[in-house]
């Protein structure tokens, strides 16, 4: 559907501040439709989800987009009607960069989230600690001998009737065994 404004209209302005994540696709929007509707102008300021909700509920924004809907709080201390309306979708990755950390981080989904949610909050989060043995000299050689078993050991499954695993499996699981502090 489109809106035309009649070539004799006054152009209007929409002021609009809120999450950071949609804004580049949100300017090249805002940029083409300015073109095809050149008397309206889209003002946008990217300055965080909260952001959005504070100025679209103070009034000082006319929108206020956030990664996550208001809450029904919010709502009603806006004082006025507010409507969700999904616009893009896109993944959200998790980045870290943790001093002394060798090994890439493996988050499960109920992990990633707690994280989220901000339920974990620190690297050492026992949720997060890459699996530490209780004796470690022990857990060495075990370590050692699955890797062997995973590797040359596989040569002797046919021998006795079995079937030696998939190289993706091998492969999954060595990278399992990085976990184990050594």
């Amino acid at each position: 559907m489109s809106y035309t404004l009649p070539a004799s209209a006054q152009t209007v302005q929409i002021n609009g501040a809120g999450a950071t994540f949609p804004y580049p696709i949100y300017s090249k929007w805002f940029d083409e439709y300015h073109k095809a509707h050149p008397n309206a102008e889209i003002n946008y300021q990217s300055i965080g989800s909260g952001g959005g909700i504070r100025q679209l509920s103070a009034g000082t924004v006319f929108f206020g987009p956030s990664d996550g809907p208001m809450t029904n709080e919010q709502i009603l201390a806006a004082g006025f009607r507010v409507m969700h309306l999904p616009t893009v979708l896109g993944g959200v990755v998790p980045v870290y960069n943790v001093a002394g950390l060798s090994t890439q981080l493996k988050f499960t989904g109920p992990v990633l989230a707690d994280i989220f949610l901000g339920k974990i909050t620190k690297w050492n989060d026992a949720r997060l600690v890459q699996e530490s043995p209780r004796d470690l000299r022990r857990s060495r050689i075990l370590a050692d001998f699955i890797k062997w078993a995973l590797t040359d050991g596989q040569k002797f499954t046919t021998t006795l009737g079995y079937a030696p695993l998939p190289k993706e499996v091998v492969a999954l699981e060595l990278e399992a065994l990085k976990r184990v502090k050594q």
